[in-house]
């Protein structure tokens, strides 16, 4: 690897976009390499063995997934910038991609868009790391349920909307709201601003495990003393 060069990681399912954006990327970036692969299994293989400056990767993909890659990004490569496609809007994954520091581009994108956002990571580094903050009520539950080691379910309404928060030995493991669950109905739950809560079970552990990234970046804020 040559001095001052960079390695940009392209990981998307369809394998005729990721060829399209590689070869783009390739021409523009002569001095810089490229890598693609088609599956975030093969991308998190490569993700051990080298070092990279930008990682473009599709969320929505069999196996391991975007966020799944950008937990991994974040923890062993912090240098790294990761950039998350999809085509399948939601604001809710923005707010993921936006809290971690991450870029966030919704397809159909324009490749020089993309460029772009490429060039801005590559001449300024990574941006900072914005950390989730929910109301100070909400932080409050959620943090004495982590020092308590809480298991169990809470509901939550905020006006007419409404959820469900579970808790397993004070980590929320799993959340849902009317249209979706695991980490977009955490991230919305957490967005709310009137928040009444309501004990429905102790000890009652879910069937499932939905919350992974969204856990870890909340649980850095529950150190901090409230303000």
């Amino acid at each position: 690897m040559e001095k001052d060069s960079k390695r940009i990681l392209i990981v998307d399912d369809e394998e005729n976009l990721t060829w399209s954006i590689a070869n783009n990327l390739r021409r523009e970036y002569k001095r810089h390499e490229v890598y693609s692969v088609t599956s975030g299994d093969q991308a998190l293989d490569i993700l051990k063995r080298l070092s990279f400056n930008v990682v473009i990767s599709d969320i929505k993909m069999p196996g391991i997934n975007g966020l799944m890659l950008l937990e991994y990004v974040k923890k062993h490569l912090p240098d790294a910038t990761v950039i998350l496609m999809t085509s399948l809007f939601n604001p809710d994954l923005k707010k993921i991609a936006d809290g971690s520091g991450t870029y966030f581009l919704e397809k159909p994108f324009d490749i020089a868009e993309l460029k772009r956002t490429i060039n801005r990571i590559l001449e300024n580094g990574s941006q900072p790391n914005n950390s989730i903050a929910p109301n100070k009520k909400l932080r409050e539950v959620i943090r004495e349920n982590y020092q308590n080691q809480f298991t169990g379910i809470y509901k939550l309404k905020n006006g007419r909307e409404w959820g469900e928060v579970y808790f397993h030995l004070g980590e929320i493991v799993h959340a849902k709201i009317k249209d979706y669950e695991g980490e977009l109905a955490l991230i919305d739950i957490l967005n709310w601003q009137n928040v009444d809560f309501e004990l429905i079970k102790k000890n009652d552990q879910p069937l499932k495990r939905t919350i992974y990234y969204g856990w870890k970046m909340l649980s850095q804020e529950l150190i901090q003393p409230s303000t």
